[in-house]
């Protein structure tokens, strides 16, 4: 609760406190400033619901009809093997998915496997904080996994494949030790207002239409590493008006959920009526895997919102413009809709936390449930994509827990 907290306030409040004036990057004229302050006011009573609903005794009551999960790993060297294997394994994964040309279910399920590398990263640093993973494996962890995973995810032109790797990292150390690594985050954020402008000059040159559309994953992060370098030293060389810039870039960009609201809300119902639950549609094919479903309907609701409220242009058929799961609940059923879908949320929150953390919980679900409340803090998506995510990743994980046991067990017959 107190990094969903964070995350809110990093989404929807402190970047207002830095800009010039409340503009969305797409619109024509700056937003009225009473809609800016509304948004702020739904925003906050959607927090508010969000810690009602998981502090609610329902929430508690609710949590008695499901099994408290028990995920023991007791043999350490195996847990370490597996954390090397995944990640690694994960890395190369991650690498292929930017270089091969697959159908969208199997693009779908390599993505997915890719994510390998994140918990192979989540087990180790978890063993390194509560006991200790030898100088080999912190060299692998520290010189390799992380360092490569971060590099390569900025590669992407995604900020958010890069920084999640770093979420994963505090979220493990804050949930161990009892304490907000505060100066990791400061340099996080001063990152961020780095990287964030020079990823725009990059995801033109490699994403579609780019001149360097069709280079390596490797190439790409390179190119980013030069791209950020000359920022940088732009930014020294120039006055100070080159490094505002650069700030008033990035909170507008972190600001957009809140400047996407104060548009919704100007807009809603006046202009654009409500959607009566069509986003969350999509939640009813969530179970069924692409693979075995490939008629299933594509999941298009950043398209359609952005087109719906003019935030993209119409011709654009190539941006996908984010659905808040607070803005989606506006734009479905106005503040009722907030009300209701974020006192869900917290429900969620809680019953995840219930299940995973108890005096029982073991190792693995330690590691289980930090990995997964990661996945829930992407407040900026969808319902649907996730809880689409959310679901498959509780599978995934038992796939994974299943799979160390058998190992350990494995082993342990043989030592016998």
């Amino acid at each position: 609760m107190p990094f969903l907290g964070m995350v809110f306030t990093v989404y929807y409040a402190a970047p207002l406190f830095l800009l010039r004036d409340y503009a969305t990057v797409w619109s024509r004229s700056p937003l009225p400033h009473d809609y800016v302050a509304y948004s702020l006011e739904v925003t906050l009573t959607g927090l508010l619901c969000i810690y009602a609903g998981y502090y609610s005794p329902f929430a508690v009551l609710l949590s008695t009809l499901f099994p408290r999960c028990q995920m023991v790993w007791s043999r350490i060297g195996n847990i370490k093997l597996t954390g090397l294997i995944f990640g690694i394994a994960g890395l190369l994964l991650f690498i292929a998915e930017r270089g091969l040309s697959l159908p969208l279910s199997f693009a779908q399920l390599l993505t997915f496997a890719s994510d390998l590398c994140l918990l192979g990263v989540c087990l180790l640093f978890a063993l390194q904080l509560t006991g200790g993973i030898g100088f080999t494996n912190g060299i692998l962890l520290w010189g390799v996994l992380v360092p490569v995973r971060l590099w390569l995810g900025l590669g992407t032109g995604l900020t958010s494949e890069g920084l999640i790797i770093a979420l994963i990292l505090i979220f493990t150390y804050a949930s161990l030790r009892h304490r907000v690594p505060w100066r990791i985050i400061i340099i996080g954020g001063l990152s961020f207002c780095i990287i964030r402008p020079a990823e725009q000059s990059f995801r033109a040159l490699t994403w579609r239409g780019g001149t360097m559309e069709k280079a390596t994953a490797t190439d790409k992060s390179a190119l980013l590493v030069t791209m950020i370098h000359d920022t940088v030293g732009s930014s020294i060389s120039d006055d100070d008006a080159t490094a505002d810039d650069m700030i008033q870039f990035s909170m507008r960009r972190l600001g957009t959920d809140t400047l996407t609201l104060a548009d919704v809300l100007h807009d809603t119902p006046r202009i654009v009526p409500y959607w009566n639950g069509a986003t969350y549609y999509p939640l009813l094919f969530k179970l069924l895997p692409r693979v075995l479903f490939p008629s299933k309907p594509e999941e298009v609701t950043g398209q359609a919102f952005g087109h719906r409220y003019g935030l993209l242009n119409q011709s654009n058929f190539d941006t996908s413009y984010n659905l808040p799961q607070l803005v989606e609940g506006y734009v479905n059923f106005g503040l009722p809709g907030v009300i209701l879908s974020m006192l869900l949320f917290g429900i969620l929150y809680r019953l995840v936390q219930l299940t995973f953390v108890h005096e029982n919980m073991g190792f693995g679900a330690l590691v289980s449930s930090i990995y997964l409340s990661v996945k829930l803090l992407q407040i900026e998506s969808a319902t649907s994509l996730v809880l689409g995510d959310v679901i498959w990743t509780i599978v995934f994980l038992g796939i994974v827990s299943s799979v160390i046991r058998l190992t350990s067990s494995a082993v342990a017959n043989s030592s016998a």
